[in-house]
């Protein structure tokens, strides 16, 4: 049994360890969706099935992976690269008002700790009558909703968003208290460097290139800044490279490693679980994936793979029920699944064929070199002249003309939209130099195809970079620091820049000049490092946390707060346990509306009231009760580049109080 331990350990300990974390994330979900979640009931569920894996582990394992020793020096450097990135993503962002991505997620999570499910009890919401609702609720295509992100679903709340990254975060919160839950993004990114060193040394066979390739994720501006700011995009990154890897592993010993591609799909579909727009990504690896089927040495990894998203399909239809304000299906979507799905039994038909396979394989070095020559003509027009047009030009009018009676027009109106500028965006985080050499060497990854894993890493990274430069889901504010570009296209970049440049290392220097592409790339890493450092030295809203704290300890347990400040009520209630509301608009007229509500019908307990205006002052029966000045600050957004710069928020706030 020891010799098992011991090779169990060099082996599969990633793989068990990824059953772990892959049992944990479901179990916290499901048992949210059934309103059960406690920590107790997760830890035991993710335990017991990982130990069951574990023993099957035992029974199957043989040998030690030479190379995985071999390469011990890189693992344990970039292990320490990973953990030391913690100095500047630790303390993180405080992003705990209302209305943001951010406190969203970290207000559902405090709530699925404290009632154990996503459906919130908020009976003193739900009663407000249509008078109050006017002046306290928004109205979002006929649902009322209270806080933003926060909406009322058969007389309870239901959160926005997919759940598996608040599931996460609430067994911090039940753990260790609400503030461990800002810590979850730093951990995750150090597990995400890992995965990206493991992923691009699989894919080049070099444990160094699987380093440095770790190395430009590090000093990445936009993943710094993910590290810091608590939404999904990050746990996504992680579930998608280890997706992937475990794809990569299955497809280079498809008759041995079935369970990885198993593992592969449970990977990407919870992916897809924690964002829904992995749905790209998948509507592209599916087909890909479909073609070999055909063959014997893959077929029954390929159908595995495809199995274990049944299962993630069952978790998602309960999640539906619960949860139906965030579905991504679409009129749009509904049409782009469909078009996946023929695509599916096109390739799966023609992977079936012989002679198919040989015309791919005789035509393979042509088709690529169309493939190539149509990337590099679509990022020279997207980058250097797609910024310049505009939607008065004649090619605008002629172009929608032609274009519309095929249904096309939103396409040609979005090309001359406001997303025309989202190649610099790319631009400002690669550094203009950086960028071109991204672009020239990322084709690398579909002429190093070896696989249905490389096939389908290099084609689905394809599309989804397609996509998101034509349109980012008209979401500026996602893209500003790449929070779309970061799950998916950021590593699917530094992966084919790592493969490009080692390619080079290889076919092209001789022994004693292979020295230069690393150093080319390290180069490439330090044009980045003024927005690196930027944001390694910067931390939104801070203070915030604390301030929160202090205000809610002025209160009584269980007051009712009113504020006319945007997102400013929501934490008091789903974190803090206040009765606390949020006028809809911010303005003079409803606030006086809601002073003069309570001058018609005088509260019976106490009301407190938490502002910036003056106006409480000389109102009659309003007392001061204490004053909380907020200074904090947050990045600025500009429209076409990295942040450069940070403004203030926050104020002096006072809190009244009216007693009956």
């Amino acid at each position: 049994m020891s010799t098992r331990f011991r090779n169990l350990t060099s082996v599969s300990a990633f793989r068990i360890f990824w059953v772990l974390f892959l049992s944990i994330l479901l179990s916290a979900l499901t048992s949210a969706i059934w309103g059960r979640f406690s920590v107790g009931a997760v830890w035991v569920s993710s335990l017991g099935f990982t130990g069951g894996f574990t023993f099957w582990q035992l029974r199957l394992v043989t040998g030690v992976d030479a190379e995985k020793i071999k390469s011990a020096p890189w693992s344990l450097a970039t292990v320490l690269l990973a953990l030391s990135s913690l100095l500047f993503t630790l303390p993180a962002g405080e992003w705990i008002s209302g209305g943001w991505d951010p406190s969203v997620y970290l207000q559902t999570a405090s709530q699925i700790s404290e009632t154990g499910g996503l459906l919130f009890e908020h009976q003193d919401l739900i009663a407000q009558s249509p008078e109050m609702r006017e002046l306290l609720f928004r109205d979002v295509h006929g649902i009322p909703e209270p806080f933003g992100g926060m909406r009322i679903f058969e007389d309870k709340i239901s959160p926005q968003f997919y759940h598996v990254y608040p599931a996460l975060l609430a067994l911090f919160v039940s753990i260790a208290g609400f503030s461990s839950a800002l810590w979850v993004n730093s951990l995750l990114n150090v597990l995400s460097l890992c995965l990206m060193s493991l992923f691009a040394r699989r894919w080049t066979g070099s444990a160094a290139w699987g380093f440095l390739a770790a190395l430009a994720l590090y000093f990445f501006p936009g993943q710094i800044w993910q590290a810091k700011f608590s939404t999904a995009e990050l746990l996504t990154q992680v579930l998608i490279l280890g997706g992937f890897l475990f794809l990569h592993r299955w497809s280079g010993a498809p008759s041995s490693n079935k369970i990885d591609a198993f593992l592969a799909g449970i990977s990407l579909g919870c992916a897809f679980l924690t964002r829904y727009d992995t749905l790209m990504l998948l509507m592209v690896l599916a087909p890909v994936l479909c073609y070999f089927i055909g063959q014997a040495l893959y077929r029954k990894g390929v159908l595995l793979f495809f199995v274990s998203w049944a299962f993630i399909y069952l978790i998602w239809v309960q999640h539906q029920k619960i949860a139906p304000f965030y579905s991504p299906l679409g009129p749009m979507v509904f049409k782009m699944v469909g078009l996946s799905v023929g695509l599916c039994f096109f390739t799966f038909l023609a992977g079936l064929f012989p002679w198919v396979q040989r015309c791919l394989k005789k035509f393979r070095t042509p088709l690529l070199w169309v493939l190539t020559a149509g990337w590099w003509g679509w990022m020279a027009v997207n980058w250097q002249i797609r910024p310049h047009l505009t939607q008065a030009g004649v090619l605008h009018e002629h172009l929608y003309a032609f274009f519309s009676p095929l249904g096309l027009g939103n396409l040609i109106g979005s090309f001359f939209g406001p997303a025309k500028v989202s190649m610099l965006y790319l631009e400002s985080l690669f550094h203009p130099l950086g960028l071109f050499f991204v672009l020239l060497v990322v084709p690398v990854l579909w002429w190093q195809i070896r696989g249905p894993a490389s096939a389908g890493w290099a084609f689905s990274g394809l599309a989804v970079m397609v996509v998101l430069t034509w349109q980012p889901l008209n979401d500026l504010f996602m893209i500003w620091v790449s929070r779309r570009f970061n799950s998916m296209v950021i590593p699917w970049l530094i992966l084919g820049l790592a493969a490009g440049f080692f390619l080079l290392q290889k076919k092209v220097f001789s022994k004693k000049y292979n020295w230069i592409p690393p150093v080319v790339l390290l180069l490439l890493i330090g044009l980045q490092f003024p927005a690196s450092r930027f944001m390694m030295t910067q931390r939104e809203w801070p203070g915030a946390l604390k301030w929160f704290e202090n205000v809610a300890e002025a209160l009584p347990e269980h007051a009712i707060l009113y504020t006319d400040q945007k997102g400013f009520g929501s934490p008091f209630r789903f974190i803090w346990g206040k009765r606390a509301f949020e006028l809809r608009k911010q303005n003079s007229v409803s606030l006086r509306k809601l002073l003069d509500h309570f001058v018609e019908v005088p509260p019976s307990e106490p009301i407190y009231f938490l502002t910036t205006s003056p106006v409480l002052r000389h109102e009659p029966g309003w007392e001061s009760v204490g004053e909380f000045t907020l200074e904090t600050s947050m990045i600025i957004q500009p429209r076409t580049r990295m942040p450069d710069g940070i403004r203030s928020r926050g104020g002096a706030f006072v809190l009244y109080c009216l007693k009956p």
